[in-house]
């Protein structure tokens, strides 16, 4: 059996949301670029939704050619509990079924399972833009477009949200060199972004205390403080995002969360200036001009 250094490896979490989740299938099996493992970290659904992710482990028409179904020899059985921690690989698609403790210990399971250089993570109920984002990602040359010089740690694309009817209700748009301030206005999201599997070797993995903001956190801490993380923005819409989850209906929460995560990593003195630039980023950003410094210069000796 050959083996080699799989490209990519898509992560999907669902936990009884069958009709999102075969939509998510679906987009998955129509990219065009195929050199990826599909990880579908289920837990425990009752709704049916094991019974779809079966009928997709066992279809040899999805699987990329070359690729050679790998189960175990009980893994047809209809009891999953028989099988070791509920597992069954089906080469490139391999998905386990189980109580967990949450979307991020979820993600966690997916990240272990995971074999790609890249980890992608693309949740039941989203879906991709369309069948080509992969290879605009990865095999940029077959649309006429210049390749990566280097390959990055992180890519990253934009993100469109839609309402639980699927209509575009807005975009969140990646920002090339991100600053600090960036970061904390979240311009890297999970479902558009392109994640090098040993960054989470490096610096750990998901806080899985955490219900709503921990790849928040993730990318905080690991961006703003590591410089030798690399960095590449593609102006590609990468997914879109239902708004239908916790995150979005419990604003109160989310903002706890994200206070917990200041919390940690910078002092109340300094989030004074942090939450300011976070309220008009704008500030953030004038450094360039020289007029405006000169303005903010005269400016402060007469507020003195």
């Amino acid at each position: 059996m050959n083996h080699y250094k799989m490209r990519l490896s898509i992560i999907t979490i669902n936990y009884n949301n069958a009709e999102g989740l075969y939509r998510t299938i679906q987009s998955v099996k129509s990219q065009t670029f195929r050199d990826f493992e599909h990880i579908i970290v289920d837990g425990a659904s009752t709704d049916g939704s094991v019974e779809i992710i079966r009928e997709y482990a066992d279809n040899e028409d999805i699987r990329p050619e070359g690729y050679k179904a790998i189960r175990q020899e009980n893994s047809k059985a209809d009891n999953l509990s028989s099988l070791p921690n509920h597992l069954i690989t089906s080469s490139p698609i391999t998905w386990i079924s189980e109580k967990d403790r949450g979307v991020y210990d979820a993600q966690n399971k997916g990240i272990r399972l995971a074999h790609g250089e890249y980890c992608y993570f693309l949740n039941a109920g989203d879906t991709f833009c369309n069948e080509h984002v992969l290879e605009l990602i990865f095999k940029p040359l077959t649309f006429n477009l210049s390749p990566l010089t280097s390959t990055p740690d992180i890519l990253y694309g934009n993100e469109i949200i839609v309402d639980g009817n699927g209509q575009r209700v807005g975009i969140a748009r990646g920002v090339a060199n991100p600053s600090f301030v960036d970061l904390y206005n979240s311009c890297m999201k999970h479902q558009a972004s392109f994640v090098r599997r040993s960054l989470f070797d490096k610096y750990g993995m998901y806080d899985a205390d955490m219900r709503i903001c921990s790849d928040f956190d993730w990318f905080f801490r690991v961006i703003a403080f590591h410089n030798e993380v690399t960095l590449h923005y593609k102006d590609v819409d990468i997914a879109y995002f239902e708004n239908t989850g916790l995150s979005y209906h419990s604003p109160e929460f989310c903002a706890k969360e994200r206070q917990q995560i200041l919390d940690r990593y910078m002092s109340k003195r300094m989030q004074r200036d942090y939450l300011l630039l976070g309220r008009y980023p704008r500030l953030s950003r004038v450094g360039d001009s020289k007029m405006v410094k000169l303005l903010l210069r005269i400016a402060n000796r007469l507020l003195k």
